[in-house]
């Protein structure tokens, strides 16, 4: 039994339709807040050192702000070489 009683051929059908317009929408990059840079930081003012800035020195031995009496130094240091040399204060 065959669905048609009549043999059909397939028929290719075009059908048009209207074509419609793409409308194309341009969005604006939306753009972030732009914060202000932090205000600058007052510079922090010259380090001063503080305490006792006389130095003492002995040549080819020792060289500090401790008194030399009072630090233990190799056995060839001579305490008679010595200078002391103390900044004046401003």
């Amino acid at each position: 039994m065959q669905p048609y009683p009549v043999e059909m051929q397939p028929q290719i059908v075009i059908v048009e339709r209207p074509v419609a317009r793409i409308v194309e929408v341009e969005v604006p990059v939306r753009e972030e807040p732009v914060e202000p840079p932090p205000p600058p930081k007052e510079p922090e003012p010259p380090f001063v050192p503080t305490g006792d800035r006389t130095l003492y020195m002995i040549p080819g031995c020792y060289v500090g702000n401790v008194p030399p009496k009072d630090v233990k130094l190799p056995a060839d240091c001579d305490l008679a070489k010595v200078t002391t040399f103390t900044p004046q204060e401003n």
